[in-house]
């Protein structure tokens, strides 16, 4: 029985290593339509994906105890303002939009630790992304971003940064390699451009 015990506890512990390892949350999402039969306060994360939204419902914001939010593969532009009030949001999965700017109203969320703008065309980044000083996981992978803000240095709790799909010389991939010695970078092979 003991032994039993300690086999269980063991692939507990080391599934819980692996997900803050590539910092996956393991938080249950809920449909937008199963959210909305379930006491609010007991609602810790809801999953939009494919529901071709270009808009996110006002009764969203009710959900304060959020600490997951997918909103993967939709047509979504923007983030309204009122995504600050979903302060405990940790993990917000935004691929597969039509983001042409990282939403700056990520910003104020200071919990977040996981954000995956991949697939999105960003232009940029504003700068402001170093205020995010519990981000450990950032995909901004295929989002053909020319760089990074001046500011990004600031994150320091930083473990793995996706840029694959974009092209950088290698200067740039130095430089950052230098700045996140902590990290795991994912890059494409480095052009052989002018720098």
């Amino acid at each position: 029985m003991r032994e039993r015990l300690g086999i269980l506890l063991l692939l507990i512990l080391s599934n819980s290593i692996y997900a803050q390892q590539n910092n996956r949350d393991l938080l249950h999402y809920y449909s937008w339509e199963e959210a909305q039969l379930i006491s609010k306060d007991s609602v810790e994360a809801i999953s939009f994906e494919k529901m071709k939204l270009n808009t996110l419902p006002d009764l969203l914001w009710e959900f304060s105890n959020l600490k997951g939010l997918k909103l993967n593969k939709n047509k979504l532009d923007s983030l309204p303002h009122k995504i600050e009030q979903l302060q405990l949001l940790k993990y917000i999965y935004l691929s597969k939009n039509e983001f042409a700017e990282f939403p700056k109203q990520l910003y104020s969320l200071k919990n977040l630790e996981l954000i995956d703008m991949s697939r999105n065309d960003l232009s940029r980044i504003p700068i402001g992304i170093g205020e995010l000083k519990n981000l450990v996981y950032l995909d901004i992978w295929d989002t053909n971003l020319p760089g990074l803000p001046s500011d990004f240095s600031k994150l320091s709790q930083l473990r793995y940064l996706d840029l694959r799909g974009m092209t950088y010389s290698p200067s740039f991939i130095k430089q950052l390699e230098e700045n996140f010695p902590n990290t795991t970078i994912e890059f494409d092979p480095p052009c052989n451009c002018m720098e």
